[in-house]
Parts: C-alpha cells; sequence; structure tokens
C-alpha cells in the first residue's frame, strides 16, 4: 500500500490529553522549550496511537476535518497521527499534510505575558512543538502542501512567517460549510486560490450546523470502537 494522500497532524502539545490535568494543559502554554523537562513528565508528551499508527486523541476542529474528508475519500487516504509517526505515513503519494494551529508562534496572551517570567528570547513550548511538524525532515523530503488552519492560524499570518515555514495555504475561519469546494481546489493546485483563505462569516456555519457536524463526528468515531 502507499502513502496516503492527506495527512492531519497537530502539535504533541495541542493532541495530549495531559492525562486529564487542567494544570498541565495550562502549563503547556506558559512554559519556555528549554524547561519543559524540569515542569513536565516526559510521559505527558507521549500520545496514545492506534496499533497502525493513527493517532487516537487530536484537536476536535481537526478530527472534524478528518470526518468531512472521510465522505470523499477512503481511510487508505486519510490519516490522523502525531508527529512521531509522520515518517510511517507520509510519502511519495502525499499531496497534502493539514496541521492545527491553536498557538504555533507561542503568542496567546497566556503565552506572551507569562513566559516572559522566565526572561526574554525564550522559545515557547507550543512554538517548538509546530516547528517539529513543518521542519520534519520527511516534510522536507517529500513536499506535499502544507495547509494549516485553527484558532491560532492567525499568528502565522500577522507575523509574516508562511514563507519561513513554507506554507501553502493558510485558512481563517469555519470551513464546514465550504470544504468540499475548497478542499478540492487545494488538491487540483487551483492557481486562482489565494494563499491566505478567509472564509465570509457568511459563509461559515451556523451553531445548529455544527452540532450537526458534531452528531456526524460522534457516530463515525462511534461506529470504529
Amino acid at each position: 500500500m502507499g502513502s496516503p494522500l492527506i495527512v492531519l497532524t497537530a502539535s504533541s502539545t495541542e493532541a495530549s490529553e495531559w492525562h486529564h490535568s487542567i494544570w498541565q494543559q495550562m502549563m503547556s502554554a506558559t512554559v519556555p522549550q528549554r524547561f519543559a523537562n524540569t515542569f513536565f513528565n516526559k510521559v505527558s508528551f507521549e500520545n496514545e496511537s492506534w496499533p497502525d499508527g493513527r493517532a487516537k486523541y487530536v484537536p476536535n476542529g481537526l478530527r472534524m476535518v478528518e470526518t468531512l474528508l472521510l465522505r470523499e475519500y477512503s481511510e487508505d487516504d486519510v490519516v490522523t497521527c502525531y508527529v512521531d509517526n509522520l515518517d510511517k505515513f507520509v510519502g511519495p503519494e502525499t499531496k497534502v499534510i493539514a496541521i492545527h494551529a491553536h498557538n504555533p508562534l507561542g503568542i496567546s496572551y497566556a503565552t506572551d505575558i507569562y513566559a516572559k517570567i522566565f526572561g526574554e528570547n525564550n522559545m515557547p513550548l507550543n512554538a517548538h512543538q509546530f516547528l517539529r511538524i513543518v521542519k520534519h525532515p520527511v516534510i522536507e523530503t517529500y513536499k506535499p502542501k502544507i495547509v494549516v488552519g485553527g484558532p491560532g492560524a492567525w499568528q502565522l499570518e500577522r507575523a509574516n512567517r508562511l514563507d519561513e515555514f513554507k506554507i501553502d495555504y493558510l485558512i481563517d475561519g469555519e470551513v464546514e460549510r465550504a470544504f468540499s469546494d475548497l478542499f478540492r481546489r487545494i488538491m487540483e493546485g487551483d492557481p486562482s486560490l489565494p494563499r491566505i483563505v478567509k472564509v465570509p462569516k457568511e459563509m461559515q456555519a451556523t451553531v445548529e450546523e455544527q452540532q450537526k457536524w458534531v452528531a456526524l463526528f460522534r457516530s463515525s468515531i462511534s461506529s470504529k470502537v
């Protein structure tokens, strides 16, 4: 079997359940990478995978994207995994790697304020974990299109760092309504598609529609358990 067409991933700090510790989740947004081993147990970063290497737990938004993709692609063509398993799935047939970004540069309020307690110019843990994805050797080898979305994707646009991380498309906004057409254009490399895709408010899903997608997502998960 060849490599999947589409690989979805999120950083270890975003995907970790942190042993259901709210305290550790909050700390991940404030502690610099250089002090990570001091404040966190190594086990906290060991995310659970299924026997085939697919991720058990990822941010809800990423799992929603997976659910929508599986309406149009087979399970062999869509894989959601952690950064430590990227080299197992990304290959010559992989066209897109989609990354969920919550705090990719570590400039959220908590990180920007509290991380400075440890001194200036320390790379935040969240930023370090995002770099592990975009700088991963397997991505640099096979060069799939890099698509970034999620609640923190705006950080990359504001800091003007799309070129630095070789990001092909940045998606800003809820995509449920526009998803099918948008992803088709990404896969086809539509030259008319802007690099930064801002989904207009009128095109974003209503609360009722979002609830429908959540129900669809939950039913797809329960059918696999």
